[in-house]
């Protein structure tokens, strides 16, 4: 390994779209934290939508815009381009389907580079083919099984956020065997301050999004326990393209507030609990960004990497299906129990260490020498 990281220290990131989410947030972590030992980095996106979260990356780290429509030869020729110029050892391709993605860079890379290939959701999940019906969402049913086989047969190694995941991916994909499969969590930055003290505020940090992360779901929930709790309030934080629908179905509600896109470590800081209501995560990244502030998280038990995450009294998984009813009974429970509520939150504090970019991206060096 040793070996390797002294004579072969050149990895790109490849993303389609870079926004502010949480696939981004990862690439700036992992990046920086690579360039600190030594490795040159870029990352390479088909289109900068959102560039707020490229001021985070450290300056040396190269950044390349390429163009849509993505299957072209002009950004073939600039991926071989690149690639040859850094002399790219390893590409950590973060946008791992559609499989044409991946037989690009395939043929873009030089002689020995590697392919690994990160998906960051559930494994058996797709939002396209959620939000079809009838026989279009078979067709989609059938196309994202076919990308998945694929990808993992072009690529080196092909990770997932939790070892509960290499199961639901060989199901999902439909191969015998999974040798290329690995597990690797997100890193987290801590965003924990003792000095804050600690306010009656509930928050949701996140896209604002109806088929994936259910903000109507926090919105029902407080729907029912405003009135029980008329000294705490509701905070949103994020955007997305449900944000004004969602707003206008919270139209009324007192001690709610839509922050759209804004730094969350201040908020986390003041905020004693967490919402997470998604029909489905790869890994909740904000789940341990809370944990770090010391702010307990309840969460919906819709994804299997929750259980990673929050276990040993360190936060709520209201089981499935969804109940809002008994979502909101365990956070009126919480906001009953001052002392239940603070050392739940110092478990969530002491757990967050095994997510730290040093740790994780160990890990990924790792993978690196492995492939």
């Amino acid at each position: 390994m040793k070996k390797f990281l002294k004579t072969k220290k050149s990895v790109i990131f490849l993303l389609g779209h870079w926004t502010i989410g949480g696939v981004e947030r990862v690439t700036v972590i992992v990046a920086n934290e690579l360039l600190r030992r030594g490795w040159k980095v870029g990352v390479v996106a088909f289109e900068i939508v959102n560039p707020n979260l490229l001021k985070l990356l450290n300056e040396r780290v190269d950044v390349s815009e390429l163009s849509f429509p993505a299957y072209s030869m002009r950004n073939m020729r600039d991926l071989r381009s690149l690639m040859k110029r850094r002399s790219v050892s390893i590409v950590v391709n973060q946008w791992s389907v559609p499989a044409p993605i991946t037989m690009m860079l395939r043929i873009a890379a030089p002689h020995g580079a590697k392919i690994i290939a990160f998906h960051h959701t559930a494994p058996n999940r797709n939002k396209r083919v959620m939000e079809s019906r009838g026989f279009k969402r078979v067709l989609y049913e059938v196309a994202f099984k076919l990308n998945l086989k694929l990808v993992y047969w072009l690529c080196d190694a092909y990770v997932v956020l939790s070892e509960s995941y290499r199961r639901v991916f060989k199901d999902a994909a439909g191969v015998r065997l999974v040798t290329k499969v690995c597990a690797i969590p997100n890193p987290v930055n801590s965003c924990g301050d003792e000095s804050v003290k600690k306010e009656n505020l509930i928050l949701y940090i996140g896209r604002m999004d109806r088929t994936e992360k259910r903000v109507d779901r926090v919105i029902d929930v407080w729907r029912r326990l405003e009135p029980l709790m008329r000294d705490w309030r509701l905070e949103l934080l994020g955007d997305g393209p449900d944000r004004v629908d969602l707003e206008a179905y919270a139209a009324g509600l007192p001690r709610i507030s839509f922050r759209g896109f804004c730094d969350p470590s201040p908020y986390l800081q003041r905020a004693k609990l967490l919402l997470l209501t998604s029909e489905f995560e790869g890994f909740g990244m904000v789940i341990i960004e809370a944990m770090s502030a010391r702010c307990v998280p309840v969460v919906y038990g819709s994804f299997l990497s929750a259980k990673d995450i929050i276990r040993n009294g360190n936060g709520v998984i209201v089981p499935m299906p969804w109940n809002c009813d008994e979502f909101s009974r365990a956070v009126l429970d919480l906001s009953m129990n001052e002392e239940l509520m603070k050392n739940m939150a110092e478990a969530g504090y002491l757990s967050v260490d095994r997510f730290s970019p040093q740790k994780i991206v160990d890990q990924y060096e790792a993978l690196f020498a492995k492939v």
